[in-house]
């Protein structure tokens, strides 16, 4: 599971990007997957991992590049709708406990 909150969360994608970028007895070795994971991370504002981003782009060609990017805005376009969606049911809890309190 991925951590939440700013920190949890970029260590968390240099650490999938790192298993990407080696492939492990549970993840395979997918450079690829690895360039989406590290640029999501830079994009969060963990600059500190744009070396490794850097590298591994410069390893890839334009059609891996290009795979990379859709990969990584259908992910960018899953999690906002996520976010939204929790938004919403918060939105509505909140609204409930506030007319169950006014009954």
């Amino acid at each position: 599971a991925v951590p939440r909150g700013g920190q949890g969360q970029r260590h968390a994608r240099r650490e999938l990007a790192d298993q990407y970028s080696r492939g492990t007895y549970l993840v395979p070795r997918d450079p690829v997957q690895a360039q989406v994971w590290y640029r999501l991370a830079v994009e969060d504002g963990a600059e500190e991992y744009r070396s490794e981003l850097n590298a591994i782009t410069a390893r890839l060609t334009p059609e891996q590049i290009a795979e990379a990017e859709r990969r990584r805005g259908a992910w960018q376009r899953v999690n906002a709708s996520r976010r939204w969606q929790q938004r919403r049911r918060r939105n509505d809890l909140s609204n409930k406990s506030l007319q169950e309190g006014n009954s």
